[in-house]
């Protein structure tokens, strides 16, 4: 008989539990998302006529990006002479910065400076950058050699 009371008592608890979970299922909405509303059939919702013109400007600025190659000197260049020319190409009417000297692209996107160098390794900078905020860098190492006489 001790065993039949435990049995007895669990029954109960089962009963409650499935009335208060049918109770709950039938009181809560079934659409639970709420940006979905649930619409009657009679009821036609209202569609605003203004349209919004969304600019490619941020799409543009993240996705260009600047080429700069350097065509001359070559990184490395063994030279005797106190000045080199370094030369390169990059977008059109871009800012160039050769070591602080501050220049701008030709319209076909050469560029052209002039660098005093002192007697042995040499480290050129270029940086080129435009409007955007777009930039890229190079940085080529010059030796310049002191001919003996």
């Amino acid at each position: 008989m001790k065993k039949i009371i435990p049995f007895f008592l669990f029954i109960p608890l089962v009963l409650i539990s499935i009335y208060f979970g049918f109770t709950q299922l039938k009181s809560t909405p079934k659409n639970k998302n709420p940006r979905v509303s649930s619409l009657s059939p009679t009821e036609i919702p209202q569609i605003s006529s203004t349209t919004q013109t969304v600019t490619p400007t941020i799409a543009a600025a993240l996705s260009s990006q600047i080429n700069l190659l350097i065509s001359s000197p070559i990184s490395g260049a063994e030279v005797d002479s106190t000045s080199i020319s370094v030369m390169g190409t990059t977008g059109k009417n871009v800012n160039v910065i050769v070591n602080e000297q501050e220049i701008t692209s030709n319209t076909d996107g050469t560029f052209k400076a002039t660098v005093l160098l002192d007697e042995g390794e040499n480290y050129i900078s270029i940086v080129a950058y435009d409007e955007l905020g777009n930039s890229a860098e190079r940085e080529i190492m010059v030796m310049r050699t002191v001919s003996g006489l």
